[in-house]
Formats: structure tokens, C-alpha cells, sequence
């Protein structure tokens, strides 16, 4: 063959090669054109999801819909923490495709996005798995969340492999703070109870039935004393709102399981605290023993209860405009509706309380004194 002939033919072949090699470019880049800002999980709707599973290799956590809500049934059907269960279903709704890679053992490697089942070495990074199913138990979707894209600021997006499919997507959202734990997936703040709502503090110890102590507002918006006992210390008016608050924002670490023996909480010969607030609402606190001889941790019961609010001293008959029932009256019953919905939600369970939330219910009324500075030291340091 002549030489002129080779050379024609070696760049007719080159000339085919790469006008193959820019039609196949062309086709993914049309493909990746095609999917960029897709949903990745068409027709997710709220309503229609009946379970969520969050598989890791440090926990898995289940997440049910039932008829009083939702409840993460691997916990005793405990209330779901429904600010994350909403944060986290809007993401998965509105999940859309930047970009898409084909699947290889070294991306799934490098992405982390191996199956928390079937990482290759026991040392491999792998994915958190969500599979999430309609009320008939059908998998509506089944993704891996891999690695968050690094990016110089703000979020870079997170690379998602579908579990049923060989691709790789890189997603607008992020999901790199997503909770691994079942317990972080608890309801966990049980009461949020204003201290200026309360009227009234008695504390009991087993061995009484009087109160040990009572603390009193003299009227709304004053400062509550204690009133019995009668003490010539100085009364330590800090303790006094520690007491007060410890209902405010009050969270559990955990609960125990429902069938656990009474005896084994301290709850059937505890002590008890009960907080009477204005609107007749009552909250009973019952301390319990420390969670198997842990000093970080404590077994805890709570209940609400309705006692009408006393009116006082009678007033002067009513006129015709005074027949009508008043602000306060017409509140009765709905505090008193309110309060057997909490009990309903929150008697149930034997909590587990961190050791400074248990030091907060104080039953004993010498810790509330005020503290004795010594002959010649300086208070204030």
C-alpha cells in the first residue's frame, strides 16, 4: 500500500473516531440537559406516606404514621419530633438534579455511597439509606444519601444514588446534619410551662401527707414566697426560680420501656411535686431513681390534671350585663379539656430525665435556704 493511501486512511479513521467520540459527548451532555432541575422523586405527596426508614451503620430508625400521628415505632411508638419529619420530607420533595454520574466502584468509594449493608471493607465510609413507603407498605422511594459536595461557601448540593438505579446525582439540597439516631427522632420536650403561670408549688415526700413546703404568689405577677414551713433563715430567692422553671422547656433524653416494673423506677414510692398553674391546670412530678445506678440519669413520671381556680369572696349580685359568663369562666372548660389532652400525651411514659433537670425538682425544703457566709469571708468572691 502506498504511503499517501495510509496516511489518507489513518486520518479518516482519526476523522471517524472523533466525530464519534463528539456525538456521544453530545448525547450525554443532551441527557444531562434533559435531567438538570428534574425532581429526582416525582409525586412525593405528604399525605400519602405511611412510613420512613433511616438505616445507617450506627442506628436504624423507624418511622411510622398511625392514627394519633406519627411515631417512631422502634421506640415503643413514641410521638415523632414532627419539626424534623417535616424539614426532612420537604427536602426529599423538592430534590433536584444538578448533574449525573455513572456508578463505579471507585465513585461509590469516594462519593461514600456504598450501602450501609454492603460496604466493601469494614473501614469503607458508606451512605445513610431512606426508604420511605405509601400506607400499603410500597416503596415510594429508596435513596442513598452519600457525601455533601464540598463547596467554597454555602451549601454545594449532596451526591444521591437511587438504590435501584446505577446513577449518581448530584441534588440541590443537603443533607449532611441528618439525624443517624433513633432517639433523635423523639418528641423529646415534654412541657414548656411559663413560671409566671404558676400559682402555687407543693412538694411531698412519702412518709407525709401534709407538703413538705409550699411556694405562693401572693398575686399574679409578684414574686412567689415560700409559706410553709416557716423558717428564720434567709430563704434563697435564686432556688426559689429554679423551682419555678423547671417545668420551662422541659426535655427527656429518653423512655424507658412501658412494661418496665414500677419498682425498678422508684416511681411507685416516689416523692411528688405539684405545680398549680392560674388556669386550674395542675402538673404532678413524680422523681424516680437513677436510671441502673447511673448518676447522669433519672426515671421520671409526669402528669396533668383540672382543678377549678377558687373565686374568692362572693361578689354583689349580678346585674342583667354581668349574666353573661365571663372571659375567665368560658375558659374553664377549655382548660379543663386542654389538661386531659396533655395527660393523654404525656402519662403514658416513664421518661429519663438528665441529672440537672432531676436536681431542679427539689422536695426538700432546706435546699432552698440561702447558703451562711462564714465569719470573715467576702461574699462576693
Amino acid at each position: 500500500m502506498k504511503s499517501k493511501t495510509l496516511i489518507i486512511l489513518l486520518v479518516t479513521v482519526c476523522l471517524l473516531g472523533a466525530l464519534a467520540y463528539y456525538m456521544i459527548q453530545g448525547q450525554q451532555s443532551a441527557s444531562q440537559s434533559s435531567e438538570m432541575g428534574r425532581l429526582l422523586i416525582d409525586q412525593l405527596s405528604v399525605n400519602d406516606i405511611g412510613a420512613i426508614t433511616i438505616a445507617s451503620t450506627e442506628d436504624t430508625v423507624e418511622l411510622k404514621r398511625t392514627a394519633e400521628g406519627w411515631v417512631v415505632s422502634n421506640r415503643y411508638n413514641f410521638p415523632v419530633d414532627f419539626t424534623k419529619l417535616s424539614e426532612l420530607v420537604g427536602k426529599l420533595q423538592d430534590l433536584k438534579i444538578g448533574r449525573s454520574f455513572d456508578v463505579t466502584p471507585e465513585r461509590l468509594t469516594r462519593l461514600e455511597l456504598h450501602s450501609p449493608v454492603d460496604a466493601p471493607t469494614s473501614d469503607s465510609p458508606t451512605a445513610v439509606r431512606i426508604i420511605i413507603q405509601d400506607t400499603h407498605a410500597n416503596t415510594m422511594a429508596d435513596l442513598l444519601l452519600g457525601k455533601a459536595r464540598q463547596a467554597s461557601s454555602g451549601s454545594g448540593g449532596h451526591y444521591v444514588r437511587p438504590a435501584a438505579q446505577d446513577k449518581i446525582y448530584l441534588v440541590d439540597k443537603e443533607f449532611r446534619f441528618i439525624k443517624k439516631k433513633t432517639d433523635d427522632w423523639m418528641n423529646k420536650q415534654i412541657t414548656d410551662v411559663d413560671a409566671e403561670k404558676i400559682e402555687q408549688v407543693r412538694a411531698y415526700i412519702p412518709s407525709q401527707t401534709d407538703p413538705v413546703y409550699i411556694l405562693q404568689r401572693p398575686a399574679k405577677s409578684l414574686a412567689a414566697k415560700l409559706i410553709q414551713p416557716q423558717f428564720s433563715q434567709k430563704i434563697d430567692a435564686a432556688k426559689i426560680d429554679e423551682v419555678l422553671r423547671a417545668l420551662s422547656f422541659f426535655s427527656v433524653q429518653d423512655v424507658a420501656d412501658p412494661n418496665i416494673d414500677p419498682a425498678a423506677t422508684g416511681i411507685d414510692t416516689s416523692r411528688r411535686i405539684e405545680y398549680q398553674l392560674y388556669d386550674g391546670t395542675i402538673y404532678s412530678v413524680y422523681p424516680g431513681k437513677s436510671v441502673d445506678g447511673k448518676t447522669d440519669q433519672y426515671y421520671l413520671k409526669i402528669r396533668a390534671d383540672y382543678r377549678s381556680p377558687e373565686t374568692g369572696v362572693a361578689s354583689e349580685p349580678p346585674s342583667s350585663e354581668s349574666q353573661k359568663p365571663s372571659q375567665e369562666e368560658t375558659a374553664k372548660p377549655d382548660a379543663a379539656a386542654n389538661a386531659a389532652r396533655l395527660n393523654q400525651r404525656i402519662e403514658p411514659w416513664t421518661y429519663i430525665i438528665s441529672d440537672w433537670e432531676f436536681k431542679n425538682l427539689m422536695t426538700d425544703p432546706q435546699a432552698l435556704m440561702a447558703k451562711e457566709d462564714k465569719p470573715g469571708t467576702d461574699p462576693d468572691k
